[in-house]
């Protein structure tokens, strides 16, 4: 298994490779990330564990059938609670927005799509070749079975982290965690629906406001100019961005805002370049005030985020930004 601790935000979202995402920090709690990542046969396994929230969107990879899977700790899939008995499903190509203002532990299990559907009867679902994702709350045994096969699997390849297996090996690991996974999408009571960016009217708001932030990643953004092209009220936005990210839309704007200072700052000519310069360049003018809310969420000062120097912040456990 190779596993990777980090400091870094950054480095850490560059790990995360089973979907095309992109990962923004909401929270600092503590600068503490890990993945650890195993492939068994035709089989990829992420472990992640996260000290701090996320918000992450994107799509998974076309081909690819993923499950998410809720390991510890508060989780939003597409604007839904992921709880002890839920997962998230995604077709290839599937899009998803996974939110947390907490520390949390998270598994995803990634396979091409024809072998998790062999010796399935997909024909009986015509949606199921649709690009779409959906929160399965299951049973207490299948649930059980699959997190007990994932924490056996992911300890025992802590304790053996350069252990080869044999084929037989892959194979017989292959078998419980495909077994596990079938169970799990087999147990879906209702009638498979596709959720998340392309359901109307959340999601639609969501697709409208985040290409809008897209469309103006480098210019100041209002409420005022998310809910014109959303065409809804303040209030309605509000609660949607709730319901998705876990946070507030101004909340939102700011984080953006933040971390592509960060980008900018990390990028740029610390002789050429003052740190007040790029904060306005985003909207931001009260300098102190700034400076406190950059230093809460990436632990370091802009001023030392530019001159490359790895000075750090103290961060209380209970800050939140």
């Amino acid at each position: 298994m190779n596993i990777k601790k980090f400091k870094e935000f950054e480095a850490y979202a560059q790990a995360v490779v089973h979907a095309n995402l992109h990962l923004m920090l909401p929270r600092l709690i503590e600068p503490r990330w890990e993945v650890a990542t195993q492939t068994i046969g035709d089989i990829n396994i992420q472990f992640g564990k996260e000290a701090c929230g996320i918000i992450a969107e994107g799509a998974v990879h076309p081909g690819m059938k993923t499950l998410f899977v809720p390991i510890a700790g508060s989780q939003l899939a597409n604007g839904l609670p992921l709880h002890n008995h839920s997962v998230l499903e995604l077709d290839p190509g599937a899009e998803l927005t996974i939110a947390s203002q907490e520390a949390h532990d998270w598994c995803s299990i990634q396979m091409p799509a024809g072998v998790f559907n062999h010796d399935t009867d997909d024909d009986a679902d015509p949606n199921l070749s649709r690009a779409g994702s959906q929160v399965i709350n299951i049973g207490n045994e299948a649930m059980t079975r699959l997190r007990r096969l994932l924490v056996q699997l992911d300890h025992s390849l802590r304790i053996e982290p350069n252990l080869t297996m044999p084929p037989a090996t892959q194979k017989s690991i292959q078998a419980d965690i495909l077994a596990a996974c079938r169970l799990i999408t087999a147990e879906k009571a209702a009638p498979r629906r596709t959720m998340g960016r392309p359901s109307l009217p959340r999601g639609e708001i969501i697709r409208r406001s985040v290409e809008e932030i897209e469309r103006h990643e480098n210019e100041f953004l209002s409420m005022e100019d998310l809910t014109h092209v959303a065409n809804v009220s303040e209030r309605t936005l509000r609660n949607v961005f709730l319901e998705y990210f876990g946070i507030p839309p101004r909340r939102f704007l700011t984080i953006q805002r933040l971390h592509r200072v960060r980008t900018t700052l990390q990028k740029a000519d610390p002789d050429c370049e003052k740190v007040s310069a790029v904060a306005c360049q985003f909207g931001f003018w009260h300098f102190g005030r700034f400076a406190s809310e950059y230093c809460r969420l990436f632990g370091e000062q802009p001023s030392h985020t530019l001159k490359r120097q790895p000075a750090r912040c103290r961060i209380s456990p209970t800050s939140k930004s």
